[in-house]
């Protein structure tokens, strides 16, 4: 068996702590973005106004209105999705 020389040993050295540092950066890497997308799948959305009218459009739906972080949205609510959703409270209190 050969010896290497003290020279030869700090070059080795010197690639291996070059390819761990590569390592530990991409480890780390992964790890912010574990953090962050679990950040954002934690992150509830707050609905700041909800508004509706007290009539039923021409397509025949309640139309309403909802503000969630800063964002306006509108939706319809027909007949069928308000019986579904009496159809969901009566399970409820059925439990």
């Amino acid at each position: 068996m050969g010896k290497l020389s003290q020279e030869q040993v700090n070059v080795d050295l010197f690639d291996e702590v070059k390819r761990l540092q590569e390592k530990i950066r991409g480890l780390e890497n992964s790890l912010k973005t574990y953090k962050e997308e679990n950040d954002n799948f934690e992150k509830s959305t707050h609905i700041e106004e909800f508004l509706y009218e007290l009539n039923v459009n021409d397509k025949e739906e309640i139309l309403c209105l909802i503000k969630a972080n800063g964002i306006e949205h509108t939706f319809g609510i027909t007949e069928k999705d308000a019986k579904a959703f009496l159809h969901i409270f009566q399970m409820q209190k059925m439990k």
